[in-house]
């Protein structure tokens, strides 16, 4: 659930600041909104390996690793300079990786629980989305009002690297064999 949560949390930034600092930069309309069809272009291609992805590899760890690099590719866009290429390039990237997590944590999610609290979990995601995309674009114009725009997306970025390591430790904790046991 936190993954999910966090994984929104770039959406929400999209959303909001990002556009905002885009248009101070100077592009256009329509080269932001080529930007946003790259994302969701390239999350179709993302979610099409994710069954791939989930055979690989740890999907826990495929998650994780996921987000936090979206969380990167989203950090950097005021170090990116404004250069279409480059941020198209970062959206690429970022909506690959979108389209690739979101089926792998609903996959993980299925697997980890019953059928009767399928109904229940589902709820508890959405209402984790609903928390994000409600805290980030004010949380991120505050910090943008303080700090400014750019500056944002490092701080803001930082702060949610940072809530990835309880994260990271969790999941290394629980694809450890147990410690405990005496193997009898």
């Amino acid at each position: 659930m936190a993954i999910m949560s966090m994984r929104n949390t770039t959406y929400s930034i999209q959303t909001s600041v990002y556009v905002v600092y885009l248009d101070a930069i100077g592009l256009f309309g329509t080269t932001i909104g080529m930007l946003f069809a790259i994302v969701e272009i390239v999350s179709g291609f993302g979610a099409l390996f994710a069954g791939r992805a989930m055979r690989l590899g740890d999907p826990h760890r495929t998650m994780l690793s996921g987000t936090v690099l979206s969380i990167v590719l989203i950090a950097i866009t005021p170090l990116l300079g404004g250069i279409f290429v480059l941020l198209l390039l970062a959206q690429a990237v970022h909506g690959w990786l979108e389209g690739l997590i979101q089926p792998v944590i609903l996959s993980v999610q299925a697997r980890a629980i019953g059928r009767h609290q399928q109904g229940a979990v589902v709820g508890l995601r959405q209402t984790g989305q609903r928390l994000t995309s409600i805290l980030i674009p004010p949380l991120m114009g505050a910090i943008a009002d303080r700090w400014g725009a750019g500056e944002c997306f490092v701080i803001l970025g930082g702060l949610m690297l940072l809530l990835c390591l309880p994260l990271a430790m969790i999941i290394r904790r629980a694809s450890r064999p147990n410690a405990g046991s005496t193997g009898t």
